[in-house]
């Protein structure tokens, strides 16, 4: 992707508070998508689902899962932009779109432990009142985070994936994100 603007990906687990920096890159004017805004909904069977009640409170036990449209992702990620391309969020299929070839020129992984992301999951509520549903909110969605997480970074690693620590302050987070960029070479790869 030389000559164009670098694409950055950046995603994390639950409570990893993405949409705090997501809502902060807005803020100061930087070029962001918001991925599970802009392009996610609740999927059952590959198709897209209205969730009830009942079934937010533990959607894989209903074989939800909340995914990214593709398509919708890819138009705004290929609209002509000058500068650098923030696109925050996760999904069932983040990884597979992380691995889509020139799609993404940077993969950044939020990064905490068990114990800060269980905190990080009781506070959410009173960070973004504006939520209806904050997915970690019943023991059985935090229990299901928890225990993926060693699951979800190993893929994250796999996948070539940068971590920062999810609990940096968010000027720091985009010092490490700019740095991570400035590493890159000149084919667009990162740097081993």
């Amino acid at each position: 992707m030389e000559g164009k603007p670098t694409v950055v990906l950046i995603t994390g687990p639950t409570a990893s508070r993405k949409s705090t920096l997501v809502n902060w890159l807005m803020e100061i004017g930087e070029n962001v998508i918001d991925a599970d805004k802009l392009t996610a909904s609740w999927h059952k069977n590959g198709k897209p689902h209205s969730i009830t009640e009942e079934e937010i409170r533990e959607p894989a036990k209903f074989g939800l899962e909340w995914a990214w449209n593709e398509k919708k992702l890819l138009d705004a990620i290929s609209r002509k932009r000058e500068r650098t391309l923030y696109v925050i969020g996760t999904a069932s299929n983040t990884f597979s779109m992380a691995a889509k070839p020139g799609l993404f020129d940077v993969l950044i992984c939020l990064k905490g432990t068990r114990e800060e992301l269980e905190q990080s999951m009781a506070q959410r509520p009173a960070r973004h009142p504006e939520k209806k549903h904050h997915y970690g909110r019943t023991e059985e969605q935090r229990n299901e985070v928890l225990e993926s997480l060693p699951d979800y970074y190993r893929k994250a690693e796999r996948a070539g994936f940068r971590f920062i620590d999810f609990k940096m302050p968010e000027p720091d987070k985009l010092a490490a994100i700019q740095k991570i960029i400035g590493e890159k070479t000149t084919n667009g790869r990162l740097k081993a």
